[in-house]
């Protein structure tokens, strides 16, 4: 197994679960608390995410598109494991966390596959579960080989935003939504490296980091993605139910 320091010293809640499971192959900026939640501004900002899907579902409860509502209620799941990621630092919350951010991406690409038809509707699940799964070994093995994940991740999410312009039947009247949301995207993405990369670094704070901002620019996304997709029902009912 590939030699990652574990970011909980001795004596840490953290530690001992760290060193059975294997650290985190990622340190953010912010430097690691000794107690139950180890990078306070991280995990609490993940809780955006949890927030904005809770919303959205309540406003628009009213919407029976099975699509729309599976991109919230995997956006609040992703929400509530990177919580427990930035809480624990370890591999398997690591791993976790990943997956539920590439289960979201998958979703979408799925969604636009699907809306285009170059895919049957019944193998959209297949489509998805191939996409997440390739993601999470893909996350695996660059842990193996210390290679940072993130790149995957970024791929993943550029995947999702270029499957939007596969040729499809009908397509959504405005670009606004779809444009906001990626843009929320890069640019959350931005912040996150500046973190990773120690550009703009201050490990002891607490309240907001690099990381942190990436979490709050993709709530915002979650709910200009999800209106988009709103649009995108109104024009063509059929497509996302």
């Amino acid at each position: 197994m590939p030699k990652y320091g574990n970011p909980h010293p001795p004596g840490c809640f953290w530690h001992q679960r760290a060193q059975e499971i294997g650290p985190s192959s990622i340190k953010w900026c912010e430097q690691s608390l000794c107690g139950p939640i180890s990078e306070p501004a991280n995990a609490w900002s993940s809780l955006s995410l949890v927030f904005a899907a809770l919303l959205l579902l309540f406003f628009w409860r009213k919407h029976s598109s099975t699509s729309l509502k599976g991109l919230l209620y995997l956006g609040l799941s992703a929400g509530l494991i990177s919580f427990m990621h930035h809480a624990s630092n370890n591999l398997l919350t690591q791993t976790l966390d990943y997956g539920a951010m590439y289960a979201v991406f998958a979703w979408y690409t799925g969604i636009n596959l699907k809306n285009a038809r170059p895919i049957q509707p019944s193998t959209f699940k297949i489509v998805f579960a191939l996409l997440l799964l390739l993601g999470i070994a893909g996350s695996l093995m660059a842990y193996a080989w210390e290679f940072p994940a993130q790149w995957i991740s970024f791929t993943i999410a550029l995947l999702a935003i270029a499957s939007e312009f596969v040729p499809r039947h009908k397509k959504p009247s405005t670009w606004f939504w779809f444009a906001s949301g990626a843009l929320l995207l890069i640019l959350g993405s931005i912040a996150s490296m500046l973190d990773l990369l120690r550009v703009i670094c201050d490990p002891t704070e607490h309240i907001l980091q690099g990381h942190a901002i990436w979490h709050l620019l993709t709530a915002l996304s979650l709910a200009c993605f999800g209106k988009h997709l709103l649009i995108k029902e109104e024009q063509a009912p059929s497509i996302l139910a």
